[in-house]
């Protein structure tokens, strides 16, 4: 039995609940706003309602609870402990008809869907094998190629249900939240047309990493790819990090379409670009990073809640993407 199942049985034994009771459910999802919003006006917003009308719901609802849901503080409305107790309840609730709905909209089409979060340039690279196997021939992947969110949005994104699975540069960190390292990009290099003057060389020069414009895979408007100069080396005065950005996009087909038809290079992770080379005949040609700059570390994150029916799905999936980047360092070796 879980927590919010034996507060959902102290609470129906303190209401005396019966299959007559006239409990107005309502008056918990007004209550949940409170506790979401942290005052009554905005509450009120929120529900399209006055704000007489939910300070009359949070009234009705202490008494028949027959306890104090809220405290006024100089920050606002702080909830009780009881409060918080129902408020997980009220979730958990909700969480389970979600699901519920999910799966019965699954049975209906005779296909599971996942909702997965990602930048368009995860799902290219580790999503595209999951589709040619025949265990996951039945799952309908649904991709949002989402603006880079704080931790806490992404955590609030999985626990009401916005997002299945989530790939991220950072753990998750919630005890309803499994995060599982899939990966470590730490190996970067640069990237040019075939047709480029530069294709014959096998390392760019730091004149030529300034002089060229660079395609930048962005996320969030900020370049996925963190680069960095060794003990602060400079070209005509300028640090490595300053470079001329000509395209910048979050899209890895846009980065690299730049890179085939403008004459610009990019700066991406060696498998990632030899995945597209071997798979999307890409006209392009990976060249290796002038001595003077490296590229920070990028960890790879699988996020997804615990208490889910999608969860052995889940673990299926990662489990798949994890033997797919083994295979990968192999075939390099």
């Amino acid at each position: 039995m879980t927590q919010e199942t034996d507060h959902f049985f102290i609470w129906s034994k303190r209401m005396n609940f019966s299959k007559h009771n006239d409990f107005d459910y309502n008056l918990i999802k007004v209550m949940n706003e409170v506790i979401t919003s942290g005052n009554l006006s905005r509450a009120a917003l929120n529900l399209n309602l006055s704000i007489s009308a939910v300070s009359l719901s949070i009234s009705k609802l202490q008494r028949q609870l027959g306890t104090e849901l809220f405290v006024r503080t100089s920050q606002g409305l702080k909830p009780t402990d009881d409060a918080l107790q129902i408020n997980q309840v009220f979730l958990h609730a909700l969480d389970l008809i979600n699901d519920g709905l999910l799966t019965l909209n699954d049975n209906v089409r005779g296909q599971s869907s996942l909702n997965v979060t990602c930048p368009d340039l995860f799902e290219h690279y580790y999503f595209q094998n999951l589709y040619q196997q025949t265990n996951f021939s039945d799952t309908e992947f649904k991709f949002n190629h989402h603006i880079k969110c704080s931790h806490d949005e992404y955590v609030d994104c999985l626990l009401q249900s916005f997002s299945d699975l989530i790939i991220s540069d950072f753990p998750l960190r919630n005890e309803k939240v499994t995060s599982t390292l899939i990966d470590s990009l730490e190996d970067f290099v640069v990237v040019v047309s075939q047709s480029s003057l530069l294709a014959n060389q096998k390392k760019v020069t730091l004149a030529h990493y300034h002089v060229i414009h660079h395609a930048v895979c962005t996320y969030n408007a900020e370049s996925l790819v963190n680069y960095s100069c060794k003990d602060n080396c400079s070209f005509g005065g300028r640090n490595t990090a300053m470079v001329k950005v000509g395209y910048h996009s979050s899209s890895i087909n846009g980065v690299i379409s730049a890179v085939e038809h403008r004459g610009m290079l990019a700066i991406l992770p060696r498998k990632i670009v030899g995945n597209y080379i071997n798979h999307h005949h890409s006209n392009i040609v990976m060249m290796e990073l002038p001595d003077e700059v490296c590229c920070k570390k990028i960890c790879i994150y699988a996020n997804y809640k615990k208490k889910k029916d999608k969860v052995r799905g889940m673990e299926s999936i990662v489990s798949s993407i994890c033997k797919s980047q083994c295979e990968e360092v192999c075939c390099h070796y």
